[in-house]
């Protein structure tokens, strides 16, 4: 009887001894399988960061061109209005010179009629 308790307590201690082995093993696999998760996580996380910079580089250019070409509108719209004001001036010195013009010729029409 006590040889079949102690084979039965040998049988039983095996059997736990399997199950821990298995278990351990099964928390090896668990445990490299989220190693693999994690590296993969931290790979795409890094493929998203730079992705991030990129768009972040891009969205620095445009700002720069816009700015740029703002800057260059606002100097050719300044460049306009100076010579829209210049042709203003030019286009009133010209009436001037006509309203003369025409004072004179009335002037000379009148000494004509005097004259004759």
């Amino acid at each position: 009887l006590a040889e079949r308790a102690i084979a039965d307590l040998n049988a039983r201690l095996e059997k736990t001894e399997a199950e821990q082995h298995e278990e351990r093993a099964n928390a090896v696999v668990a445990l490299d399988e989220a190693k693999a998760m994690t590296a993969a996580m931290v790979a795409e996380r890094d493929g998203l960061k730079l992705q991030l910079a990129s768009i972040h580089e891009e969205l620095g250019d445009t700002k720069s061109k816009a700015e740029v070409a703002a800057a260059e509108q606002a100097s050719a719209h300044a460049a306009l209005q100076a010579k829209f004001a210049a042709l203003e001036g030019e286009l009133e010195t010209l009436r001037s010179k006509e309203s003369a013009a025409i004072e004179q010729a009335a002037a000379r029409g009148a000494e004509m009629e005097q004259i004759a």
